[in-house]
């Protein structure tokens, strides 16, 4: 029997999601044959005051999961940037007919956010490389058509309560298109395309007393969408401003997760998946600065305010594996409604068939939520 007075231990929750697994530990703990009574039993004769209760359900709830789906969508969001950015830095006149140009452009970056209402603390970090091949179309000679492909990994660890850690290795691929009659001048249209598939594994560790981890890896898929444009005004022979707006659909799903472990706190994870639209509408600048060697320098930064246009938390359903009966839900949220971003780049064309460059993104959502992502690159054609 355990020592708990009518079993409430959800009593001890300081958030609906910690509640939501303590409810179904009260359950639990009145019936029979489930192996998370040792579990319950050590929680029994915790401290008096149930500070190691409220701990030890903040590490129970799934809610560690919803840091590993918003660090693939900002890792997604990285890529679509990358793509974006080329339109910056290659005009689609400058290709003759048959010619391809190619790329190659690692990327890394950062994120760091902090515990705040339902939304998790966590710090991640990204890495991979984004390839692929464009051409001039034949039927129009304004219009740039390509394929590019990513791969990438990434890490989080996320601060307490939580006690876990997860990783991803993902592989993409995907169409491109850009319309401009003048890189400098005028209307121009970008969009692309980009469908993947992501192994994760995730680690938790739950403590009372002795720590056990329950562990569990999954494959899930993804699909991005982009759409967007703008127009440029010159200012001077290298220096060409304008406004900008895009849209970014992005959707995640895995399929059920079953976690492995050895304390009866493993759990069993619904099916779920991500939807993300979100707009942004800021202003451009570009420069280009032709120098006496015959190559060139070409530079831009760009002001968006980014927004969510879809649902901003998801909600995770999951039980016991010792006691599929009883289910319990955390609510979280993946993503911020609003953010700031800032975009910077720099290239250098070396030759008339090879350019180098880099990229700095920055996204301020608040004071505790931020993101820093880079990435080089090195672009060449071939005839």
């Amino acid at each position: 029997m355990h020592l708990q007075v009518n079993c409430v231990y959800s009593q001890y929750g300081t958030t609906s999601n910690q509640r939501s697994v303590g409810e179904t530990l009260d359950k639990i703990a009145g019936s029979e044959g489930s192996s998370l009574h040792t579990l319950l039993g050590k929680l029994d004769f915790s401290a008096a005051d149930g500070h190691q209760i409220t701990r030890t359900l903040a590490q129970l709830e799934p809610s560690a999961y919803s840091a590993l789906y918003a660090s693939s969508l900002k890792r997604e969001s990285q890529i679509s940037d990358i793509i974006n950015s080329r339109s910056f830095f290659t005009a689609p006149h400058q290709l003759a007919e048959d010619e391809w140009r190619s790329f190659a452009i690692p990327f890394g970056g950062g994120v760091w956010q902090d515990n705040q209402g339902n939304a998790v603390g966590y710090t991640a970090s990204s890495y991979g490389i984004v390839a692929g091949a464009e051409k001039q179309s034949i039927a129009n000679p304004d219009v740039l058509l390509g394929f590019h492909g990513a791969i990438s990994g990434q890490s989080v660890d996320l601060k307490e309560p939580q006690s876990a850690e997860g990783k991803t290795t993902a592989f993409d691929l995907g169409l491109h298109a850009r319309y401009a009659t003048n890189p400098q001048v005028g209307t121009y249209l970008f969009g692309h395309t980009r469908f993947g598939i992501e192994d994760s594994e995730m680690t938790r560790r739950i403590t009372v007393g002795t720590t056990h981890e329950n562990k569990s890896n999954w494959t899930g898929l993804s699909s991005t969408t982009v759409a967007g444009g703008g127009y440029l005004w010159s200012v001077n022979e290298g220096l060409s401003i304008g406004p900008e707006a895009s849209v970014n659909y992005t959707l995640l799903s895995h399929p059920d997760i079953t976690e492995s472990g050895d304390n009866g706190s493993n759990q069993k994870l619904d099916s779920n998946k991500v939807n993300s639209l979100v707009s942004s509408l800021g202003a451009v600048a570009h420069l280009n600065t032709p120098l006496q060697s015959g190559s060139a320098v070409k530079g831009n930064i760009q002001l968006a305010w980014e927004h969510q246009l879809l649902d901003d938390e998801l909600t995770q359903d999951a039980r016991f594996v010792s006691s599929q009966s009883q289910r319990f839900s955390s609510k979280n949220t993946f993503t911020e409604r609003d953010a700031m971003a800032m975009k910077t780049g720099v290239s250098y064309e070396i030759s008339p068939d090879v350019a180098v460059g880099a990229d700095l993104t920055t996204r301020l959502f608040n004071s505790d939520n931020s993101s820093l992502d880079g990435s080089l690159s090195a672009t060449w054609r071939f005839r």
